[in-house]
């Protein structure tokens, strides 16, 4: 049995982008960057002010206040993440309130307040990478751990919007939508180069080109590689009869690669990015082999994404984004047929394909000083397969299946103190019909200090292939 044909991989958006690197912006669209607060303004200001310099975009899908948006939000800033030492995902939302990660030496999980079922990869949250989706579309999931696929030291700030969110985003978003926002260049182009070396014979390299050409175009280009041996030897007490003694060794290799790309140009973005990730396992998961080197898993996730948005806009903002989406995992376990005899062991093969297109189109209308309107809708057509085989094949689905939404959602305030927001979305699916998820909020300004909010909603996760 051969395994289906790879799609290539995404090396070739890069050239893509290069390619593109010539489109001239539009200057009637270009924006003069703030300059960024220096520590000394920072030190002198009042938490209040803080805040009000701050902005999400994930709570509603246009840029607002924190303390303005209709969910409760949490802000993690690029310095959080230096001075931390953040280094994936993982690493940034084990620090938010509310949630936790666990890492089984192969995968790593997003728990939320106690939440998290066996045998999820992340569906119940989603992760959006500057606003495109990164749950893939056939186990739903998200890498967040060493296959994630954005370095820390990209991300400008990371948006977590708490609670349900499928009035906006549709699926997945049931406990939470997070959203990694990757820096603008803002200088002279410029490039950085930097190599680890550790423990457990890890080594790592970056590269990242960024800066603002002479025509105004915002161009980023970053690369990264990672290789560890991971722990040389690691004792299990349920595999203490085994031959070894419940001790394996050389079976906790990590290796992974990423790149990402953007140019923007006044109101497009062309932004891409692709990781590869190679990991053995060395827990002998599934009933495999016990201190098996075969038993491992690869990982591939690329997206290209071209996006439109118009920009200080007087009463009308309208936002645009095609995307391209592919992941592709495969697995290879080393299992028993027999008594543990050469022979009697096979590599059994667990592979899945997934390729989507994506098309976004959001409107957002300004109906007064004190009332707007959001409106949009998305659509996209999914082709997924999935392969169980050794000796004989035990799984074998191909599936097409294309899934449309649409939304609004109406923010009207009706104080200076007091703000309603009334959202919707309608999505449907062709295995199990339609579903219509609400969002009611009301958010009190209190005081200067103090802001209340109150949130009702709604959120699915479909039924993965």
């Amino acid at each position: 049995m051969s395994t289906p044909p790879r799609i290539p991989r995404f090396h070739c958006i890069l050239l893509l982008a290069l390619a593109l690197g010539t489109v001239r912006p539009d200057r009637a669209s270009a924006q003069v960057t703030p300059e960024p607060l220096t520590p000394g303004q920072v030190g002198h200001m009042t938490l209040r002010e803080l805040m009000d310099e701050e902005v999400v975009y994930a709570a509603a899908r246009y840029e607002q206040n924190p303390s303005e948006a209709a969910s409760s939000v949490t802000l993690i800033t690029a310095e959080e993440i230096r001075q931390f030492g953040y280094r994936t995902m993982q690493d940034v939302l084990s620090a938010v309130r509310g949630f936790y990660t666990s890492y089984d030496r192969n995968y790593s999980y997003l728990g939320i307040r106690g939440i998290s079922p066996p045998g999820d990869y992340n569906a119940r949250v989603l992760v959006l990478l500057d606003g495109h989706r990164l749950n893939e579309n056939t186990y739903d999931g998200v890498y967040i751990g060493t296959d994630s696929m954005i370095d820390m030291s990209l991300v400008e700030r990371v948006e977590v919007v708490h609670g349900p969110g499928a009035s906006l985003y549709g699926s997945n978003a049931v406990y939470a939508v997070v959203n990694f926002v990757t820096r603008k260049a803002t200088g002279r182009p410029e490039l950085q180069v930097e190599a680890d070396a550790g423990t457990l014979r890890t080594r790592a390299a970056r590269a990242r080109f960024a800066g603002r050409t002479a025509r105004g175009l915002d161009v980023v280009f970053a690369g990264s590689r990672y290789a560890s041996d991971g722990q040389r030897q690691i004792y299990f007490p349920e595999f203490a009869t085994s031959p070894t003694r419940g001790i394996t060794s050389g079976t906790d290799a990590d290796d992974y690669q990423r790149l990402f790309a953007r140019i923007a140009g006044g109101p497009w973005t062309l932004e891409s990015a692709y990781a590869a990730r190679d990991k053995q396992i060395p827990t002998a998961s599934y009933n495999t082999v016990f201190n098996d080197p075969r038993s491992q898993t690869s990982d591939r996730r690329g997206f290209a994404s071209l996006a439109y948005r118009t920009r200080d806009a007087a009463r009308t903002a309208i936002a645009a984004r095609v995307a391209l989406d592919h992941y592709a995992y495969d697995g290879q376990y080393a299992t028993d047929y027999g008594d543990a005899t050469a022979a009697d062991i096979l590599v059994n093969h667990d592979v899945a394909r997934g390729t989507w297109l994506t098309s976004e189109l959001q409107l957002v209308r300004r109906l007064g000083m004190r009332h707007q309107v959001l409106a949009g809708g998305e659509y996209r057509a999914n082709a997924q397969a999935i392969r169980n085989y050794d000796r004989v094949v035990y799984t074998n689905l191909d599936v097409q299946a294309n899934v449309a939404g649409i939304f609004v959602q109406d923010e009207w305030r009706l104080h200076p103190r007091v703000a309603m927001v009334l959202g919707v979305r309608h999505d449907r699916y062709p295995s199990f019909g339609g579903t219509t998820n609400p969002r009611l909020s009301a958010v009190i300004t209190a005081s200067r200090g103090t802001t209340v909010k109150m949130t009702y909603g709604r959120s699915f996760r479909p039924p993965n292939l």
